[in-house]
């Protein structure tokens, strides 16, 4: 199950508990928003991982007995992933059961944001920068020359540096568009230029007919 989808549903159990304990479930529901398209089992690990001190607080362990309560409930009548989910998070619950509830959410938010800063970066640093402003360039200067453009289009689809993550980011510099795969985004190149060229054949056979 998707992180967004889990969390609803926590919020949603949330509604039907004491409002002293609902502010808990919804704690834990945040959590999961924080990457909506993440799986719960990803949240639940950095749950797990997050190291946190033990305070003799109950509320973890409340938590962690009432998931595995809900899950026996629920379990001749909800699909196995919802099952499954619920088992994951009172699993990862289950080491922190002294520990304060807002630190280890504290933690897990910290935690998220680093993982996602290093992917960014790491997503960043693997991209052949080089290799787009090159071919970026040629594809600018060729822009409007169709024998010209022909060449530098060529010359970009034949080097071997250019894979998905390149192909995109020239879409998105030189045609303004984003792709979701390397042929659509050599497509999305090649229709810049083609629209520019019909354009202007269609302004000089207007310019034609006016001047006649």
């Amino acid at each position: 199950m998707k992180a967004k989808d889990f969390s609803q549903f926590l919020e949603g159990f949330a509604d039907l508990v004491s409002e002293r304990m609902a502010s808990d479930w919804q704690k834990l529901a945040a959590v999961f928003s924080l990457k909506p398209a993440a799986t719960v089992a990803e949240i639940c690990k950095s749950l797990q991982t997050a190291s946190v001190a033990d305070v003799g607080s109950a509320n973890i362990q409340y938590l962690t007995h009432s998931l595995r309560q809900l899950g026996q409930v629920l379990a001749q009548h909800s699909k196995k992933t919802l099952l499954s989910d619920l088992k994951g998070l009172a699993d990862a619950l289950q080491p922190h059961s002294g520990a304060s509830l807002d630190e280890l959410i504290e933690v897990t938010r910290k935690n998220l944001a680093e993982a996602k800063a290093t992917k960014k970066k790491a997503k960043a640093t693997s991209l052949n920068v080089r290799a787009v402003e090159y071919h970026l360039r040629r594809l600018e200067t060729a822009l409007g020359d169709d024998a010209g453009f022909t060449e530098a289009f060529e010359a970009l689809t034949a080097d071997a540096a250019i894979k998905v993550p390149e192909a995109k980011q020239l879409a998105r510099d030189f045609a303004k568009e984003s792709a979701t795969s390397k042929a659509k985004a050599l497509k999305l190149i090649w229709g810049r230029h083609a629209s520019l060229m019909q354009a202007r054949a269609k302004g000089e056979a207007t310019a034609g007919r006016t001047a006649a």
